[in-house]
């Protein structure tokens, strides 16, 4: 570990937060202030040049198990805490994680404020806070499938977007999105 980064500890909500500053960054989306919020609120609030946007975030896990968790994330944490180098193999096919990750979000109600003018759902994949766990193999992510699995559980929820941001692939960062006029495409 670099010295000085060893005892560092982060809130989930400042993590979420600056997982969605370096999406809206890649997205080119404006923005003027990005700040976690604590629950019954979506997990950020996003200030851009139009109205403010409330974000909730998630990471796509392979793997989750009955109890829900990621038994890989957990081995994944562990190896970090330790310092240790681990190796770990992945899922080649994203598609339930993804899966999983929106319908573990859409049954939730989530509090607006007044200011609060959309709900986006941001699916955080091949993360670089859990790169092993939330691997996603882009050349096997099937958007027409995608589409297929989750398009009426997106439909039927309050999230009038969702993106699928995966900062860490074979090709470097993508972004995936979906709204209620289109199904699945790749944005950036």
């Amino acid at each position: 570990m670099t010295a000085g980064y060893a005892n560092m500890s982060f809130s989930r909500e400042s993590i979420s937060a600056e997982q969605v500053r370096r999406f809206l960054v890649r997205l080119r989306y404006p923005h003027s202030l990005v700040e976690p919020m604590p629950p019954p609120y979506a997990d950020v609030r996003v200030t851009t040049p139009s109205g403010r946007i409330a974000v909730e975030t998630t990471e796509v896990h392979w793997g989750v198990g009955p109890k829900g968790g990621s038994p890989t994330r957990r081995r994944e944490e562990e190896a970090i805490r330790a310092g240790a180098v681990a190796g770990f193999w992945t899922q080649p096919d994203p598609i339930p994680g993804i899966v999983q990750a929106i319908r573990s979000k859409c049954g939730k109600t989530y509090r607006l404020d007044g200011d609060d003018s959309a709900l986006w759902l941001l699916l955080l994949g091949a993360s670089s806070a859990a790169p092993a766990s939330t691997f996603v193999f882009t050349p096997f992510l099937d958007l027409g499938r995608l589409t297929a699995e989750a398009d009426e559980q997106l439909v039927r929820s309050a999230f009038s977007r969702c993106y699928l941001f995966c900062e860490l692939t074979e090709r470097g960062p993508a972004i995936y999105g979906w709204d209620r006029e289109a199904s699945w495409q790749q944005i950036a």
